[in-house]
């Protein structure tokens, strides 16, 4: 189990926490597994943000667009869910992109804690691996993002 910015998640034994900022990207946790298919390494990413407002579909819908604008150009949404994570209400966006002519795909689990009377803050787990490899990868992805943990805020 890994503890960061006060939330837990456990990771598979094979996985390891590396730098959470390469190349720039401001994540508060990265880890990656084994390096598998033409040697891409799945990963896992932790981010969040305290000025979270309005619904959480309104807050990922805006995080997916910029992504879409800014960061992966060729990123499609292919699959949506809801689920429960850490006993708050989850959206899980399912998608597609290129890097480096490699097709990739990432899973995301975002949820906001809104104690009651408190600020809201959101958090994205973010799972990806090559295209090739996610069906080994689905149910890994799921037992981490629902081993996250948020401790109560008081309101």
């Amino acid at each position: 189990q890994i503890l960061v910015m006060s939330v837990t998640i456990e990771l598979p034994d094979v996985w390891r926490p590396v730098d959470a900022s390469p190349n720039g990207f401001p994540n508060d946790f990265l880890a990656v597994g084994p390096p598998g298919y033409r040697d891409y390494s799945p990963t896992v990413v932790l981010n969040h943000n305290d000025e979270v407002t309005g619904s959480l579909e309104e807050w990922i819908g805006e995080t997916i667009d910029m992504m879409q604008k800014q960061i992966f150009k060729t990123l499609h949404v292919i699959d949506s869910a809801t689920t429960t994570i850490a006993e708050h209400p989850a959206l899980v966006y399912v998608s597609t992109f290129t890097v480096e002519a490699l097709n990739v795909t990432q899973e995301q689990f975002a949820l906001i804690d809104r104690p009651e009377g408190g600020p809201a803050t959101g958090y994205v787990l973010t799972f990806t691996c090559a295209s090739a490899e996610y069906p080994e990868y689905v149910d890994t992805f799921a037992t981490m993002a629902h081993s996250f943990e948020i401790p109560r805020r008081p309101a």
